[in-house]
């Protein structure tokens, strides 16, 4: 799971963009594919959950 804290990122899930802003959360299936960019100016922050 991901919890966009501040600034803007760009979620990449399984070939598919999806734009989080602050406040956004996204499930990540576990073996998925994914990356995380921040394609802004300003330095993001987020939380990033994940079962053991």
């Amino acid at each position: 799971m991901l919890f966009v804290v501040d600034s803007a990122l760009t979620l990449t899930l399984e070939g598919t963009e999806h734009a989080l802003e602050p406040g956004s959360y996204a499930f990540l299936p576990p073996g998925a594919a994914w990356t995380l960019h921040n394609r802004s100016e300003e330095t993001a922050t987020f939380h990033w959950v994940r079962k053991a």
